[in-house]
């Protein structure tokens, strides 16, 4: 999140170029893919059994409820506080939620998970992945769209500011767009 705040300031100080808003959308892109299996994986830590259908569905339903209103408030507070304040903002909101998910408490862990360590528990995932080509190649595809594709939220702002002369509140559409397409989706399914 340091990078969003960085972004931040390399708008408010006018020093932004294109290279700067690909890098960051790049690294949004490859860090997604690693924090959204995290992030769902964690949900089982931090209830109980009997209750993780429902914690799964809650966490699931507020991801696409933020996907929803985040762009309008990102829209709504452009016009209040420029891009680079948006930017900042998010950076800022990221600290709190990590700071926040870190104060969690979690479910007692078992025997073995008690004397885990979080290298081992790295070390050992990297080589299952790479002992088993299967679970190699879907990595990997499940990398490249992240990587590729998602970090279009990064480059949007400019795309709606420059390609289609649409300001801040026609990019608050497109993303609002993104959202209700992704609700549409999820009900079709």
């Amino acid at each position: 999140e340091v990078l969003k705040v960085a972004m931040a300031l390399l708008i408010w100080s006018h020093g932004v170029q294109v290279g700067h808003g690909v890098g960051l959308a790049v690294r949004t892109g490859a860090t997604m893919s690693v924090i959204a299996p995290a992030r769902e994986s964690s949900v089982p830590s931090l209830v109980p059994r009997e209750q993780l259908l429902s914690a799964v569905s809650l966490n699931r339903v507020a991801q696409f409820v933020l996907f929803l209103l985040t762009p309008a408030a990102a829209g709504v507070g452009s016009e209040v506080i420029g891009i680079g304040g948006i930017y900042f903002v998010s950076g800022l909101i990221n600290v709190v939620v990590v700071f926040f998910t870190w104060k969690l408490p979690g479910m007692p862990p078992d025997k073995a998970r008690a004397e885990a360590s979080w290298w081992g528990d790295l070390v050992g995932g990297l080589s299952f992945v790479a002992s088993h080509r299967i679970v190699l190649r879907l990595m990997i595809l499940s990398l490249v769209p992240m990587v590729f594709a998602f970090p279009y939220q990064t480059l949007l702002p400019i795309f709606a500011d420059r390609v289609l002369h649409i300001g801040v509140s026609g990019y608050g559409l497109l993303m609002g767009a993104t959202g209700v397409g992704s609700v549409g989706g999820m009900i079709v399914l």
